[in-house]
């Protein structure tokens, strides 16, 4: 029986289905832990803040406030830094939906290489941006850098300091350490 039929049955029935959109609309909730368990789900168990809390709230809550306190939660607040990520990283492949990181044109270079290489790819504000590769040959380390788009001056000094460090790291004995744009 559906919740409207039960409410012209009973007047009892009428005032739950009134008063539960009411107080979760109006009253400040919080869904506490635990909603289910491993392989089981359940019904949300609400608790109001100042209960979950344990203290009152505020009368006139800062805007400003919450916003930074949700933005440190969920943010980032910030642009994402610039990062080189390693070829085959789960990063860019274990995304059912990839266009969340990478762009339509570059989805072919990435994911229609040679024999199944998957490039070392850049990142720029959180999205693959282009992607790199590194050549040794005896003493010498060469990282270059394929972009999609030009980067701003704040990213080229990152990609530079991110590029210098990876060519520390993969090639330490290297005597020349190059880095290309």
């Amino acid at each position: 029986m559906a919740r409207r039929d039960e409410a012209t049955l009973c007047p009892r029935a009428l005032n739950r289905a009134l008063l539960e959109p009411a107080i979760r609309n109006l009253l400040p909730l919080v869904q506490i832990p635990p909603r289910g368990l491993w392989r089981t789900s359940g019904q949300p168990v609400l608790a109001t803040a100042q209960r979950w809390l344990g203290k009152p709230l505020a009368r006139r809550p800062s805007l400003q406030a919450l916003i930074r306190r949700y933005l440190a939660a969920f943010g980032p607040a910030t642009s994402a830094p610039v990062r080189l990520v390693a070829p085959f990283d789960n990063l860019v492949l274990s995304h059912a939906d990839r266009g969340r990181i990478v762009p339509e044109p570059l989805r072919r270079t990435i994911f229609s290489s040679k024999n199944g290489q998957i490039p070392g790819t850049v990142l720029l504000d959180g999205f693959v941006a282009g992607t790199w590769r590194l050549e040794q040959q005896r003493q010498r380390a060469v990282l270059q850098l394929e972009l999609l788009r030009r980067p701003s001056r704040q990213e080229r000094t990152a990609l530079r300091d991110e590029g210098e460090r990876l060519l520390l790291f993969a090639a330490p004995e290297a005597a020349h350490r190059e880095l290309l744009f």
